[in-house]
């Protein structure tokens, strides 16, 4: 909201160059976690499918996949 009134205000010929760049900034931080989100909804989404061991049988390649993946996110997720 800062950076809106200042970009809005008359007085802002010093600091135009920084505050558009700060703007498009968040606005890429933005989108980022938004898609992060969109990302953790989809996984949460599909852990829950192949918990179930009827998947699991039905989908075994697949279900492999998923496990692997999901140990290697926690793993980095471990060491950070």
């Amino acid at each position: 909201m800062i950076l809106q009134s200042v970009s809005a205000s008359k007085y802002n010929k010093s600091v135009r160059s920084k505050v558009t760049q700060w703007e498009q900034d968040l606005n890429t931080v933005s989108d980022a976690i938004e898609l992060w989100m969109i990302v953790q909804r989809n996984w949460m989404y599909l852990e829950g499918i192949f918990a179930s061991e009827d998947i699991r049988i039905q989908l075994p390649e697949e279900a492999k996949k998923f496990s692997k993946t999901d140990n290697n996110y926690k793993e980095i997720m471990k060491k950070t």
